[in-house]
């Protein structure tokens, strides 16, 4: 490991516990007693889907409730920057107005 990659590693650690993942993960799975609204969100994968993702997040050592969070907020960002540049919501609007 180089020093820019042990800088980079100690400084996402550092993030990661300061920004309360590691108590989220806890407060979801029932070990902390917590006020945090949670919902679960289900769905079917396919068993290959389901394994890879078990053994990325086990070798990363993360939940797959982190990993799925993550990539769920990214996704709905994305979602969100896409949806504005097509202009759905101008096109939401004008509906909106001739209702």
């Amino acid at each position: 490991m180089n020093f820019n990659d042990l800088i980079r590693f100690k400084a996402l650690n550092f993030r990661y516990v300061h920004e309360n993942q590691g108590f989220i993960d806890m407060a979801a799975e029932g070990r902390i007693e917590h006020n945090i609204p949670m919902k679960n969100v289900c769905a079917m994968i396919t068993q290959q889907l389901f394994d890879e993702l078990t053994g990325v997040c086990g070798l990363l050592d993360i939940s797959k409730r982190s990993f799925i969070e993550a990539a769920l907020i990214e996704a709905l960002q994305k979602a969100h920057q896409v949806m504005e540049e097509e202009g759905v919501e101008d096109i939401l609007e004008q509906h909106t107005v001739e209702a």
